[in-house]
Order: structure tokens, then C-alpha cells, then sequence
């Protein structure tokens, strides 16, 4: 179940973090919660599609490429397949030209390399944000 903290405070922006590396999402999530933005947090693509359909007022997602069950790029098909338009920022450790290409086609607004300064994410967020 996803980790959801402070989605009664409407005036925060809200990003959704998706990563299989428990690690990373504890860290985005600190990090993005002192920045000011409510976070929950998805192990797996399959669980943030559940948490896109049920929670309303998701500003942002943060896709992990390579995920088991549901990875980042087909997340972010069927996030615009179902008609879903806000900005998803794509993260790996091992990307590709096909993956930037394919991230590129679904209308990524950002790919980025980890390992990633925090204020590097929080620079492209703020991008996404405006």
C-alpha cells in the first residue's frame, strides 16, 4: 500500500514517487516533504496506477525506468492513455537512447541519470511545477 502523508493539506502540491528501491522513495520523500509538497511513495508502476485512479489532486509522478511488475515507461503509456497529462519525470540507473527516445514520444518532461543531486530533482520539479 502506498506510503500517503498530508493529502488533507490542499495547498500543497502533491508528487507521487515510484520506485523499487525503498532507499530512493524514503529519500524524495523526506527531502520533497521539507521542500514544502505532500509525497506518497509506489513500489511499482501497477501500485501508482491505483494511487493515480483513487487519490485526485497528483500535481507530478516520478517514475523509476526499471521497476518489476510495471516499469516507468509503461506507467507513463497508460498514464497518457487514460487521459492523464501532468508531468512525469523519468529516473535510471541504466538508461538507453531507446528509453529517452520512447520517454520522449509519451511526453516525458524530464529523464534523469542517477545518481542525481537532490537539488538537480528539485530544480527539473520546480520546472514542471510552473
Amino acid at each position: 500500500m502506498p506510503n500517503i502523508e498530508g493529502l488533507s493539506r490542499k495547498e500543497k502540491k502533491s508528487i507521487l514517487v515510484v520506485d523499487d528501491e525503498l532507499s530512493i522513495g524514503k529519500l524524495l520523500k523526506r527531502f520533497f516533504v521539507r521542500e514544502g509538497y505532500q509525497v506518497l511513495v509506489s513500489s511499482n508502476g501497477k501500485e501508482a496506477m491505483g494511487v493515480l485512479d483513487n487519490y485526485e489532486g497528483i500535481s507530478l509522478a516520478i517514475l523509476d525506468l526499471q521497476m518489476p511488475e510495471m516499469g516507468g515507461l509503461e506507467t507513463l503509456s497508460r498514464m497518457r492513455q487514460r487521459g492523464m497529462e501532468i508531468p512525469v519525470i523519468i529516473m535510471t540507473g541504466g538508461g538507453s537512447h531507446y528509453s529517452l527516445e520512447e520517454a520522449r514520444r509519451l511526453k516525458a518532461f524530464a529523464y534523469l541519470l542517477k545518481p542525481f543531486e537532490l537539488s538537480e530533482i528539485k530544480r527539473v520539479v520546480e520546472e514542471a511545477l510552473q
